[in-house]
C-alpha cells in the first residue's frame, strides 16, 4: 500500500469510529465514492490521478446535489446512524485532504458543496505539551497540599521566635500540671 494511504488510514482510524486501518480504508473509500458522485465522469477520472493506485475510485449511480446525500450514502455502507455518518465523513474528509495534497484538495473543493469543502483540510497536528511549571515530585496524600504546591502546611516547620506561643511550652513555668519543681506557686 502507498505510504500516503497508510498514513491517511492510520489518522482516520485514530479519529473516527473505524476499528482498525482496514476499516478506515473502507470508510475512506465509501466517503470518496460518495464525493465522486458530485463530479462529472471526466472530473472523476482526474480525481483518480490525485489518489494512490491502492485506492481505486468507483463511480456509479445518480449524481448527488447536497451534502446530506453523502451522509446517507455512508450510513447505508457503514451501517451507522446519520449523525455518526456525519462525524465519520468529517474525519474522512480531513484524512482525504492529507491524501490528496494541497493541489488535489483545492481542485476537489471547487467541485463539491461548501459544507463538505470546508471539511477538506488536513487535521492540525497538536503541539507538544507545555513543559510543567514545576518539577516537584508527585504528591499522594491530601495532607501534602494541592498539586504543584511546594510547601504544604502539613509539612511546614516554622522557626519559633522568642516569647511566642510557638515555643514548646510557653507557660510551662507557671502551670501547675507542667510546672517545674521549685517553681513559685501561682497566685
Amino acid at each position: 500500500m502507498d505510504e500516503r494511504l497508510i498514513e491517511a488510514c492510520q489518522e482516520l482510524a485514530a479519529h473516527s469510529g473505524a476499528e482498525n486501518e482496514e476499516a478506515a480504508r473502507m470508510l475512506l473509500a465509501s466517503t470518496l465514492e460518495a464525493l465522486a458522485r458530485f463530479l462529472t465522469p471526466a472530473d472523476a477520472r482526474r480525481l483518480q490521478d490525485y489518489l494512490p493506485n491502492a485506492l481505486p475510485l468507483e463511480v456509479g449511480g445518480p449524481r448527488y446535489r447536497e451534502a446530506v446525500e453523502v451522509f446517507e450514502h455512508v450510513t447505508s455502507v457503514e451501517h451507522v446512524t446519520l449523525a455518526h455518518a456525519r462525524e465519520e465523513v468529517f474525519a474522512a474528509c480531513q484524512a482525504l485532504a492529507r491524501l490528496l495534497g494541497p493541489d488535489g484538495t483545492r481542485w476537489l473543493k471547487a467541485r463539491i458543496p461548501d459544507e463538505l469543502a470546508e471539511w477538506l483540510k488536513p487535521r492540525e497536528q497538536a503541539p507538544p505539551p507545555a513543559r510543567p511549571l514545576h518539577d516537584a515530585p508527585s504528591r499522594r496524600t491530601l495532607s501534602s497540599g494541592r498539586p504543584g504546591y511546594t510547601r504544604p502546611i502539613a509539612e511546614a516547620a516554622p522557626v519559633p521566635h522568642a516569647d511566642t506561643v510557638a515555643e514548646e511550652n510557653p507557660h510551662g513555668e507557671r502551670k501547675l500540671s507542667s510546672g517545674h519543681p521549685g517553681a513559685p506557686p501561682e497566685e
